[in-house]
């Protein structure tokens, strides 16, 4: 199983964004977060491929067909994942996206760098959460076939993390980010637990780097976000 490179999926996010569009430049920046943490995690001698959390893999989920292990997973990866996170922006908006886009991308043979179009939508939540805000079971399904393997991993994390970092265009602290996003869509349930799960992966982090991953960031933060 090969991955996009960073310059192939930039030329598909480019081939599919409008030229007014913010998010775009969003995903670029949301790369560069991925590459900056991946790079110090590495770095510091943690692998990408670490299993946080069995997350869907457990005795409860779905199953599916079982698939061919992928090589390890490469700072390059994750920049190439994050590119085109949001591909699918480009059709809609709504909650969904994130599975748009990876539909895009599966539908372009690239089902397999399609992982952060997923995971930093569902950003760790189990599907019994996913039926509690009304996807049906059949969508749910399809999910979790897409989803290979079923487990949450340090690169989940990191995907998680630099989506969160990333407030438009600004690469921003992840209290501004929530504080961001609870503005333009108020609160709720799934908001909380977007910003528990932020939080989450910024902790995951946080320990396989041992110091701060907001000390690692600092000097990328920029001082005003840029509304996508």
């Amino acid at each position: 199983m090969s991955f996009l490179t960073p310059t192939e999926a930039a030329e598909i996010l480019d081939a599919h964004a409008p030229d007014d569009a913010v998010w775009p430049a969003h995903c670029r920046q949301v790369a560069r977060v991925a590459g900056t943490v991946a790079r110090a995690l590495v770095e510091a001698g943690a692998s990408l491929d670490q299993v946080l959390d069995a997350w869907w893999g457990d005795e409860s989920s779905p199953v599916v067909e079982s698939r061919p292990p992928q090589q390890p997973l490469t700072p390059e990866d994750l920049e190439a994942w994050a590119l085109v996170h949001d591909l699918g922006r480009a059709i809609d908006h709504g909650p969904l996206h994130g599975w748009i886009g990876y539909k895009i991308l599966a539908d372009l043979g690239h089902a397999s760098s399609g992982r952060g179009c997923l995971t930093h939508w569902l950003k760790g939540r189990l599907p019994a959460e996913l039926r509690a805000a009304d996807l049906d079971d059949d969508l749910i399904a399809q999910v979790s076939a897409a989803l290979h393997p079923l487990q949450w991993r340090l690169a989940d994390s990191v995907l998680s993390f630099a989506d969160s970092s990333v407030a438009g265009k600004a690469i921003v602290p992840l209290a501004t980010r929530h504080a961001d996003l609870r503005a333009r869509y108020g609160d709720s349930t799934w908001m909380d637990r977007h910003q528990e799960l932020g939080e989450r992966a910024a902790a995951h982090l946080t320990t396989a780097l041992g110091r701060p991953v907001e000390e690692l960031m600092a000097p990328l933060y920029d001082a005003e976000p840029d509304h996508a």
